[in-house]
């Protein structure tokens, strides 16, 4: 018995996750994107293309030993998140230099005011522009929180 994806799975996947699961699994696009009422319907993927992300290709992907096709798929769909993420944040972070000398990590962002990017900084002596002006360090704090929705998977009797 085949168990695969079944196509409404797919499209709720997030677009940048299907993107990624599609070259990993070098899954071929045999069609166009669909959208009736501003929703999409096919993204070029058929049932065909779904059934290359099986089992075996999970396995070797997650690194895991599981049968168990709704575990994977859940594995395979956090790495590739965790992946996703981590070359997002690689590519935001800089070193910047202090005043004082000292190399601190931060992030660079835009300020709505002025449109100039400055580095953010976890230094007590404050966030720095590119000009070298300073401003006072606020805290954020705050959780994530991720829900993990259960993928439909389909039999057929092969």
């Amino acid at each position: 018995m085949k168990i695969q994806l079944t196509q409404s799975y797919w499209l709720s996947l997030e677009h940048d996750v299907r993107i990624q699961m599609a070259d990993i699994f070098n899954m071929p696009r045999k069609g166009f994107v669909q959208v009736m009422d501003n929703r999409v319907i096919s993204d070029g993927y058929d049932y065909e293309s779904l059934g290359f992300v099986t089992i075996e290709k999970m396995q070797d992907f997650t690194e895991s030993t599981s049968d168990n096709f709704v575990e994977l798929i859940l594995l395979t769909i956090d790495k590739i998140k965790q992946i996703s993420y981590a070359k997002k944040d690689t590519k935001t972070e800089v070193k910047t230099t202090e005043r004082s000398g000292e190399s601190t990590t931060g992030k660079r962002e835009k300020t709505k005011s002025t449109g100039k990017k400055r580095t953010v900084s976890n230094s007590p002596e404050g966030n720095q522009d590119n000009n070298g002006s300073k401003e006072p360090v606020s805290s954020v704090s705050g959780s994530v929180a991720a829900s993990v929705q259960q993928p439909d998977v389909e039999s057929t009797g092969l």
